[in-house]
């Protein structure tokens, strides 16, 4: 995996226009590989044409603000002009590039001069009025970190619903922990989001005297443009620019966004390593290959964001916005493939792995029940742990059935449990809790509903979805994230699934001669399924 926070300046804006081309390539993806790429809008949110248009809206809106605290210069015909060219040209772009970025004020000063030429002489005066000099390099990073959260979190919020309608329709505990891991990182993303200020107008003093003397008044008119300035860009307030320098701010900022993602790229991987003990939906073993193959890149590319971005806090490198633009397209794009990859996991699979934890299930519920008749627990695991350990070397070196349960109904010690094992052992009755856990976080009016009722439009669009029809065995085609599924992506091409009819026999990993098929019981050897 190559590394993407290594070598950063290869995520600048390119300066050259392609001769047939009437756009700029203003991204490249950090891992060099076309199909791993996010989606464009997650790309360009950083970049910059995004800075250099979110500058001319804070110039509009300092300008709007202004003219409803009675600046009288301030006039409605250079509103207007400012409303028309918000968004940078790509002419105006490339002259940007020829800038050293390191050079902020000669950055403002070209941007200043080109927005001028855009709106014409008359509005040119009121651009930046009275404000300070750096009143856009100051303010322009928190916003598009906000606008990122802003396009990202819709995303997560349809991965979401995915997992929660498999997990309410197979009444899966497992898939219901997978939307539960998903939803505290969205908290945590979210709370970042809500919490982002804005630096606004503050400045050195000789700035804030001359920003307060053409507003007619004193410095609380200041505070008074900036609660304005925070209304029309979303924000909820302002910091304390003269306490908390601006860098250290933007600095903290990218960390706290930064570790989010990582976070959530680990908790990705957990799912995607249980994924691969999974079965897939599909019936040719080359379509398996490629899904399976599918999920260890997934999972490779996960563990490689989250240790990237651990090699990057670990040496104290700083964590620029290129770096945090990385590290949104990249998981932007494990997002994107984890969702591709939810339809293709059989929840036929899931039921073996259940069958799997009942001899522990039962281990636990034999000690409880010993344990409230007034045996000694202690004794109780003593007595277990030995006869597990002597039917495994029976079985080893002497071919012997396991007759783990077989042992605790000949002891005496386990009397009163003997006749429960079998009561234990039926898999509904362990079921049941997890139905009403299920139910109480992914049915209608259940927890994960309130997440949903805020993002009401990405919910519609996954209803939207292709989804296969139970009961019928057909051929379906995965679904496209849209008109930017990538054609080189293996997920948006060639997948396709069968659905299982009803009724069908589950098999297992494991078949005899005989036709009849076995599932693994924990460490207590096979038994038929029911």
């Amino acid at each position: 995996m190559t590394s993407f926070f290594r070598n950063q300046t290869h995520l600048a804006v390119q300066p050259r226009v392609p001769a047939n081309s009437t756009t700029l390539p203003l991204y490249r993806n950090p891992m060099n590989v076309k199909r791993r790429c996010g989606c464009p809008d997650i790309a360009h949110a950083l970049d910059s044409r995004a800075e250099y248009s979110t500058w001319r809206k804070l110039w509009l809106y300092l300008a709007q603000s202004q003219k409803q605290m009675g600046v009288d210069l301030i006039t409605d015909a250079a509103i207007e002009e400012m409303k028309g060219h918000l968004f940078i040209t790509d002419g105006d772009l490339a002259e940007a590039m020829k800038i050293d970025k390191t050079d902020i004020k000669q950055m403002i000063m070209t941007q200043k001069f080109r927005f001028s030429l855009a709106v014409g002489s008359d509005a040119a005066s009121q651009i930046n009025y009275a404000a300070p000099f750096q009143f856009v390099s100051r303010n322009t990073h928190v916003i598009l970190v906000r606008q990122a959260l802003d396009l990202f979190i819709p995303k997560l919020l349809e991965v979401m619903y995915r997992l929660k309608e498999f997990a309410l329709s197979q009444k899966s505990r497992r898939a219901t922990d997978w939307v539960l891991d998903l939803g505290r990182d969205l908290m945590k993303l979210e709370k970042i989001r809500d919490d982002i200020l804005l630096c606004g107008t503050q400045g050195t003093v000789n700035e804030l005297l001359s920003l307060s003397r053409a507003l007619g008044g004193g410095v609380e008119l200041c505070e008074e443009l900036d609660a304005l300035l925070c209304k029309k860009v979303g924000l909820k307030g302002c910091y304390d620019a003269g306490n908390i320098p601006t860098e250290k701010y933007e600095r903290d900022l990218n960390l706290a966004v930064g570790s989010a993602l990582a976070d959530l790229a680990l908790g990705i991987s957990r799912t995607l390593t249980e994924w691969g003990f999974f079965k897939t939906k599909q019936r040719d073993s080359k379509s398996t290959f490629m899904i399976t193959d599918l999920i260890k890149r997934a999972n490779t590319d996960a563990l490689a964001i989250a240790a990237e971005w651990a090699r990057c806090l670990g040496h104290g490198l700083a964590v620029g916005p290129h770096a945090l633009q990385a590290m949104f397209t990249s998981v932007d794009s494990l997002v994107r493939r984890f969702e591709y990859l939810i339809v293709e996991i059989s929840p036929y699979s899931i039921e073996p792995l259940l069958e799997e934890e009942l001899p522990a299930i039962i281990t636990s519920k034999i000690r409880q029940r010993m344990v409230a008749g007034g045996k000694s627990g202690e004794y109780v695991l003593q007595t277990l742990a030995h006869f597990s350990c002597q039917t495994l070397r029976e079985q080893e070196n002497s071919g012997l059935p396991h007759g783990f349960f077989n042992k605790i109904r000949e002891t005496v010690f386990f009397m009163p449990v003997w006749g429960e094992i079998d009561e234990m052992y039926r898999s509904a009755l362990d079921t049941v809790d997890y139905e009403k856990t299920v139910d109480a976080v992914c049915a209608p009016g259940g927890s994960l509903d309130q997440l949903f009722e805020a993002y009401l439009a990405s919910v519609e669009k996954v209803k939207s979805y292709q989804t296969p029809d139970k009961g019928k065995d057909k051929l379906v085609e995965s679904c496209s994230s849209g008109d930017d599924a990538d054609d080189e992506d293996p997920l948006a091409t060639a997948v396709r699934w069968a659905v299982r009819s009803p009724g069908t026999m589950v098999t297992s990993d494991y078949q005899s001669d005989s036709g009849e098929s076995t599932g693994r019981v924990g460490n207590h050897g096979y038994r038929p399924f029911v």
